[in-house]
């Protein structure tokens, strides 16, 4: 995914720079643009549609190109703002519908909507509340879920290897991460319409230990406390 996007900055940066000199040397008429109404919602459509075709999950960019394509539709007068506004609700109870579709599944399969085993550190929250403690035990990275819910790992006490990783995915839900005050926090998070926030009163300074916390967060929130 990171060299994915490496790739397409240095794409995006290469094609504006050549533009620009082509302006400068006046090759490109003055009057000429790129731009185009509603050319800003490509920052949502194009990251979206390189992470469907990158490994992991694929429901959370799916979401990020409907909305990115809505906008888009309605910058280009396709649809009005106000339709856009009005199918907010009916989009939300269709995506809830799936969602319990979804968990139906997943219990009808393996007989609960709960996480594998805690020794893979996977936690998810699906329309619920999760908390998962793993004090005392050594923590390399995990994967962290809350889909209409609130999944909390308690890293509190754990014993964290250097750089280790949390990839979390937040969809209309919440993730909560405890963690001591002797640990910084790097985050590498893609919010769409969500929020990312180091709640802790006590934070370390830059050369402490840290821990990585990666993905997505869409309508949802991840917080350290």
């Amino acid at each position: 995914m990171k060299k994915s996007h490496g790739i397409l900055l240095g794409l995006v940066l290469i094609a504006l720079g050549i533009y620009w000199v082509l302006r400068v040397i006046e090759i490109i008429p003055a009057d000429f643009t790129l731009f185009f109404d509603g050319w800003w919602t490509l920052f949502i459509i194009v990251p979206c549609v390189i992470a469907l075709f990158s490994k992991g999950d694929k429901a959370l960019p799916a979401i990020g190109l409907a909305v990115g394509a809505a906008m888009l539709l309605a910058e280009q007068e396709v649809i009005t703002w106000t339709q856009l506004k009005n199918m907010i609700l009916p989009v939300l109870v269709v995506v809830l519908g799936l969602f319990l579709l979804l968990r139906a599944l997943i219990t009808g399969k393996h007989g609960s909507a709960t996480d594998p085993a805690l020794s893979d550190n996977r936690v998810s929250a699906v329309f619920g509340n999760r908390l998962a403690d793993l004090s005392g035990s050594d923590f390399n990275g995990g994967t962290v879920t809350a889909v209409f819910g609130t999944a909390v790992l308690d890293l509190s006490r754990a014993m964290l290897k250097p750089d280790a990783e949390i990839r979390v995915r937040a969809v209309f839900g919440s993730v909560e991460v405890r963690l001591a005050g002797n640990t910084a926090v790097r985050f590498h998070i893609v919010p769409l319409f969500g929020g990312v926030s180091d709640r802790r009163a006590d934070k370390p300074d830059n050369n402490a230990p840290a821990l990585h916390v990666s993905g997505t967060v869409t309508f949802g929130s991840v917080s350290v406390v």
